[in-house]
């Protein structure tokens, strides 16, 4: 089969399209396209995965020319290669994809995000026009995608697509699980992923000026500008600025793991404010905290603590609450035996239920589906 993903959207290092599905699907079906409106796509890891980049221009920062440019030619780009199975993984390229059934082509439509909550918290967007934009954007989605193949990378969007595979965004534990990034010593906890208001970064920020005992580390892309921000923040409150690794670029999964095998982390945390976006996402941080060994302090939202605290691998807290945060961190220095206890809890479980492996095999087998199909029909 000739196998083509298509992004307009995501960085052509994304690590669940690029190191996930493509290398597995590369592992079993040889060369796979990867049409990319990331202009600065190397082909770096195309001895591991064997992946053919095709860069299309103009490229995927501007939204407005995105949207206009770079989503329909991905799509004529990606024709020309003559496919069997084209996997999409942005909605906006749904406008286009139903040129691929004129020519026989299968569709696979990957749903990464809940874009119903996504759209509905964008603050570009006028306030009152927020639930209604989310609402109407889900409802094109649904319809547009509704004759293709779906996969969905979290549990909970099978409310919206009932009829999805569930191909969830668990992670690669070849490299995690030898890495202990637990220390019972450590003054520092870790965050590892983008920082961004709605992902924590004021709330670590506000907690690195609250306390003088411990601090927050992040690891992970920042806007310059929101960095600005953060700095101004501590200015004001003449303590440090939260040390990010990432600021201006994106930081590639391997650079990630470098910063767990430091072994220097006291925890893990998430401390996401509450919004409808994120209170019901496993979030794939938390696999990683577990197969590296690190307790993890996160916002108490039902479906974490179930996830963490039913778990027994962290402590959950109020988002915002610096007293409970410093709390949870004093308490996992002061029971370095409970601490460790987690630690070990983690790697268990994320060897045991949370690894991208068991996922991979789903993604195979609905491939294997798709051309069983194309060969009977």
């Amino acid at each position: 089969m000739i196998i083509l993903h298509i992004s307009s959207v995501h960085s052509s290092s994304d690590p669940r399209i690029r190191l996930k599905e493509i290398k597995s699907l590369s592992d079993r079906y040889g060369h796979i396209f990867f049409v990319t409106g990331d202009l600065d796509a190397s082909n770096k890891f195309s001895e591991d995965d064997r992946v053919k980049i095709v860069k299309v221009w103009p490229g995927r920062k501007n939204k407005f020319r995105r949207f206009l440019f770079t989503s329909p030619l991905c799509i004529f780009r990606a024709l020309k290669l003559r496919p069997d199975i084209c996997h999409l993984h942005d909605p906006e390229l749904l406008i286009w994809a139903w040129i691929f059934k004129m020519f026989g082509v299968d569709v696979v439509y990957d749903i990464h995000e809940d874009y119903v909550s996504a759209v509905s918290q964008k603050n570009y967007i006028p306030r009152f026009f927020r639930s209604f934009a989310g609402k109407m954007v889900g409802s094109i989605e649904n319809f547009l995608s509704s004759n293709y193949y779906r996969v969905i990378a979290e549990k909970y969007y099978s409310r919206r697509f009932p009829d999805a595979e569930p191909i969830l965004n668990y992670p690669i534990l070849e490299n995690l699980l030898t890495v202990c990034a637990y220390s019972q010593n450590a003054s520092s906890a870790l965050y590892a992923g983008n920082v961004t208001p709605d992902r924590g970064g004021l709330a670590m920020a506000e907690f690195n000026a609250y306390s003088s005992k411990f601090d927050i580390k992040a690891v992970g892309r920042c806007a310059p500008g929101f960095y600005d921000h953060l700095r101004l923040y501590a200015d004001e409150r003449n303590s440090k600025p939260i040390e990010v690794k990432g600021i201006g670029y994106f930081v590639e999964f391997s650079d990630i793991i470098v910063e767990y095998a430091k072994g220097a982390w006291l925890a893990g945390v998430a401390l996401f404010p509450d919004t409808g976006h994120y209170r019901e996402k496993e979030l794939t941080k938390f696999f990683e905290y577990m197969a590296v060994g690190l307790p993890i302090i996160a916002s108490d939202f039902p479906v974490w603590k179930k996830l963490i605290e039913d778990q027994g691998v962290g402590i959950c807290v109020p988002p915002g609450d610096n007293e409970a945060i410093e709390s949870a961190l004093d308490w996992l220095r002061s029971h370095p035996e409970k601490a460790e206890e987690m630690s070990r809890r983690g790697k268990e479980l994320a060897r045991r239920k949370y690894s991208w492996e068991s996922q991979a095999h789903r993604l195979i087998d609905l491939y294997e589906r798709i051309r069983a199909e194309r060969e009977a029909g």
